[in-house]
């Protein structure tokens, strides 16, 4: 319990300030741009709601713990990176797609960049989830 509690917090920590950074700083103009087209109904990155983006990074980290925990009592690096890509890659392409076959303006560049950054940031929260089983005993 308290191992699968301390990998969930690391999960969830390593996703919010990297999602933060990302969404927020590096690529918020990437992201303003990609959807100013929509005008006042798409707030700005640096004016967003980050309630619904905590809740969801609290599940997407519960969600990689719990798969990494369920399916191996002795993960290894690869198995977790691979779980936290797939569960990056579900949660990403589920959103950026609903959204693509939705709005008109929905750009693919967008996209695919939501996408792959989400699938390379929940394989990295994966390893990490990983390491962390294997230093708690």
């Amino acid at each position: 319990m308290k191992r699968n509690l301390l990998c969930w917090l690391l999960a969830f920590v390593v996703l919010i300030l990297l999602n933060g950074l990302f969404h927020g700083v590096l690529a918020a103009s990437f992201f303003d741009n990609s959807l100013a087209h929509f005008g006042d109904a798409v707030n700005k990155m640096s004016e967003f709601n980050p309630l619904p983006a905590v809740v969801l990074d609290l599940l997407l980290a519960y969600i990689t713990v719990t798969l990494i925990s369920t399916r191996s009592n002795q993960p290894t690096s690869a198995f977790g990176a691979k779980t936290g890509a797939l569960v990056g890659l579900a949660a990403s392409a589920t959103w950026s797609l609903a959204n693509a076959a939705t709005f008109k303006m929905w750009s693919w560049p967008l996209t695919i960049a939501d996408v792959a950054w989400h699938t390379a940031l929940g394989a990295l929260v994966g390893g990490l989830v990983v390491w962390l089983w294997h230093k708690i005993k």
